[in-house]
């Protein structure tokens, strides 16, 4: 025997599953990009690997007023830049960004910073494989979790 869903049981899954997924992705995405991407000097963008290095000059500055090492670049000289870190729940999911205007120079880069991407806001762009994979991995754990109810 076959067993057929009603119409509203489906969309009952269907918004448990996107509720599910706005309480647990966004912990898991904020360690991925931040703890195990830009801290490590590693951009969470498909294809953009390791940050680029800070040039002699500014390492000279800031070894003054901060102890800062040459690597890994990891974009934290005040905390201000990773502690604007957000994630926003919106209708039609998450909304990642930094607030911190510094954001905008990394990610595009200007005549004196290189471009590190921080994020993929580009069209085309993508999170790294790994970060990916997580994501697919905590959907799927959900999907699982909304099928058996």
């Amino acid at each position: 025997m076959a067993l057929v869903k009603n119409d509203w049981q489906i969309k009952k899954q269907i918004e448990e599953f996107k509720a599910r997924a706005k309480e647990l992705l966004p912990p898991m995405l904020k360690n991925e990009i931040i703890n195990e991407s830009i801290l490590k000097g590693i951009s969470p963008v498909k294809g953009a690997g390791r940050f680029k290095k800070y040039s002699e000059s500014y390492l000279e500055q800031i070894s003054k007023i901060a102890n800062k090492r040459a690597s890994p670049v990891n974009l934290k000289r005040s905390g201000d830049l990773i502690k604007s870190f957000t994630i926003k729940k919106i209708e039609q999911g998450l909304e990642i960004s930094f607030k911190d205007e510094k954001a905008e120079y990394h990610d595009n880069g200007t005549n004196r910073i290189p471009q590190r991407k921080m994020l993929p806001t580009r069209t085309g762009e993508s999170f790294s494989v790994i970060i990916q994979r997580s994501i697919n991995r905590i959907l799927n754990k959900i999907l699982n979790e909304v099928r058996r109810n």
